[in-house]
């Protein structure tokens, strides 16, 4: 899911417009992640295509709208409260390139999302509450349906980890993390995590 083409990103703008709130011309950002749908005075969405989308397209399409519909989205803010809460698992489903070019959300569980159904039910709890997330939500998105389908029964789409950042959720470096590391019976506890800096 690195790269999904624009046509198939139109198809799930409606999804992302059911989730914002839009105040007025300029980009918007789903609660998917940070994509950004551009809304123009045009009467032509500015990601319109001439041609329709083929079946492949159509199919992936409602396997995101799908997905997004099942897996509840938990805001960046009240997943960095989830996170100090220290009551749920962050899962990373990003790939290792990803990890080792941004880090990863401090004591998350890498899992990409090629290998999730192989590994993910070894590492965890069933009933533990878990918040995904990669770069845009997408991913996240179709890992949570997955887990749900595996047994999971308290899985959260997390969005994107550069919106996690912005909210002020801490972050590691993933060369210092194990990716074979096992969370189940894992004990709870709070977190402190760090307060946004103000702006000037």
């Amino acid at each position: 899911m690195q790269r999904i083409s624009g046509r198939v990103l139109q198809g799930v703008a409606g999804i992302a417009a059911r989730r914002v709130s839009l105040a007025g011309p300029g980009p918007l950002t789903s609660a998917l992640g940070r994509v950004t749908w551009r809304h123009t005075t045009s009467s032509k969405p500015a990601h319109s295509v001439d041609t329709p989308p083929n079946e492949c397209e159509l199919k992936v399409q409602e396997l995101l709208q799908s997905a997004s519909e099942r897996v509840p989205f938990v805001f960046p803010e009240d997943a960095v409260k989830l996170y100090q809460e220290g009551e749920c698992v962050f899962v990373d489903v990003r790939e290792p390139p990803e990890w080792f070019g941004t880090g990863l959300v401090k004591e998350a569980l890498p899992v990409p999302r090629g290998v999730l159904e192989f590994t993910v039910a070894d590492q965890l709890d069933l009933d533990r509450r878990i918040v995904l997330y990669c770069s845009n939500g997408y991913r996240a998105a179709l890992a949570g349906s997955t887990m749900m389908d595996l047994g999971f029964s308290s899985v959260l789409n997390g969005g994107s980890f550069e919106a996690l950042v912005d909210a002020g959720i801490d972050v590691e470096d993933a060369a210092k993390v194990s990716r074979s590391q096992n969370l189940k019976e894992q004990p709870r506890r709070k977190r402190t995590s760090r307060t946004p800096s103000a702006p000037p």
